[in-house]
């Protein structure tokens, strides 16, 4: 009887041990997931628009229901981004960014 509680005592030991250490390593990973969830959730770029920055955006050429976006519509200069919308007509510009960035709250001032 006495080596049977002895076994007993053992096992619930090591079983403590693994689940401490399962629970280590969750929590490990909800920390590393939670960084890099932060991390992803703040963008931190601006763009003086200057000049056209072709690696960072790229101009709407496409068909948009009945309009049409026209890379000529969209210009940049003296730090303003110009997306011209002609009179009359149902033109309009587009620029989206080359990266991909998440879900968020973005501004202009």
């Amino acid at each position: 009887m006495l080596t049977r509680l002895r076994v007993a005592a053992a096992s619930s030991e090591g079983e403590a041990v693994r689940r401490g250490l399962v629970l280590l390593a969750v929590g490990a990973a909800q920390v590393a997931l939670l960084a890099g969830l932060a991390y992803v959730g703040m963008p931190d770029f601006g763009d003086e628009f200057d000049a056209f920055d072709a690696e960072r955006w790229s101009r709407g050429d496409h068909q948009l229901g009945r309009s049409y976006l026209d890379p000529a519509n969209v210009g940049v200069g003296a730090g303003n981004l110009r997306i011209k919308l002609p009179a009359r007509s149902l033109e309009g510009g587009e620029i989206r960014s080359n990266a991909l960035y998440g879900y968020g709250a973005y501004s202009a001032p």
